[in-house]
């Protein structure tokens, strides 16, 4: 007797179909591109490698509000500081590369691997830039007691009173620029150490010390009190609060030429449809008049080309800088 009939061999087929049908479908939601489309379904971390209040964690919680608002999860703030950014750093990196764990980073990012005294755990290009919370031009001021208008004028006065020029240092990204600015200049100048920039600013205008390397927003306020002198900008093009002042490149040292610079960040590890839809986001973000608006009442310069033109600029940036550091062989303090 047979025992397959025509009946039971069609239910059979159907039977499969419908297996094959939903295989196929579970495959298809275990795919890379549906983990993407479901992204993000729960709330993402900022990790802030500071603590609360400096120009850094301000901007990031710019970020995060609005990011939040266009991903459709809430973007959650975790300030982490400590080991001179070392410790949040590396709390976001070892997070799993799913992109629910960001970072916002600054050039110390960049250099910390090349100025660490111990390993810093990680490599620059373990993170991928999606979005620019902006830039900081930096600026060199000098006394306005000095006799000191401009690079050529500062060249001169070290060739004339050697020995005499005091260069503030309060490390990271503005010491590893000072000592590329000793380098392409042949300044001979003693480094003095101090805690902060506000510290060191106080000592410009006191005439204590004759040199100092900053962030343009808290060094202009002191230049038109007349407090202290900015002779050269670090920007591609003069300030349009500084009309007067010439760039660095102006003066022959094109290679002065670069900014403080604040990313949002994620793993380069993470999967690219997810880096797409983060990027994508802040693209909305970064663009949103309010946000703009923040971010230049925090100092910073909105970032006008493309992200891909960004990530080519801190990329350049850090391996400059890299070279400021193997060069100088300056390692922050354990």
């Amino acid at each position: 007797m047979n025992m397959f009939s025509p009946q039971a061999a069609h239910s059979g087929r159907r039977t499969l179909f419908a297996g094959l049908v939903a295989l196929t479908s579970l495959c298809a939601l275990s795919s890379p591109l549906a983990h993407a489309q479901a992204y993000p379904s729960k709330p993402i971390h900022l990790v802030v490698p500071y603590g609360p209040g400096g120009n850094t964690d301000i901007l990031a919680r710019v970020a995060a509000q609005k990011l939040g608002e266009v991903i459709g999860q809430p973007v959650i703030i975790d300030n982490k500081p400590g080991a001179y950014t070392l410790v949040g750093i590396r709390v976001a990196h070892a997070a799993a590369p799913d992109g629910y764990t960001l970072l916002m980073g600054n050039n110390g990012t960049a250099i910390l691997p090349f100025i660490s005294s111990t390993p810093a755990g990680y490599n620059f290009s373990d993170w991928k830039a999606i979005g620019s919370m902006g830039t900081v031009p930096m600026v060199l001021s000098v006394p306005p007691s000095m006799p000191v208008k401009s690079m050529a004028d500062l060249i001169a006065y070290d060739k004339a009173h050697p020995g005499s020029l005091n260069l503030g240092q309060v490390g990271g990204h503005t010491q590893l620029l000072a000592e590329r600015l000793k380098y392409v200049t042949g300044l001979k100048v003693v480094d003095i150490n101090f805690g902060s920039a506000a510290q060191a600013l106080t000592n410009v205008a006191g005439g204590q010390i004759q040199m100092f390397i900053d962030g343009a927003p808290t060094s202009i306020a002191l230049h038109k009190a007349d407090k202290i002198r900015i002779i050269a900008v670090a920007s591609e093009k003069r300030l349009a609060q500084l009309p007067d002042v010439p760039t660095f490149k102006e003066q022959g040292f094109p290679a002065m030429t670069t900014s403080a610079w604040y990313s949002v960040f994620v793993q380069a590890k993470a999967p690219p449809a997810v880096i797409e839809r983060l990027s994508a986001a802040m693209a909305k973000v970064i663009t949103d008049p309010a946000v703009k608006e923040r971010m230049v009442g925090a100092g910073g310069e909105p970032w006008t080309g493309s992200l891909s033109d960004f990530d080519a600029f801190i990329t350049q940036d850090a391996r400059a800088l890299g070279e400021d550091g193997k060069r100088s062989g300056y390692k922050l303090p354990q």
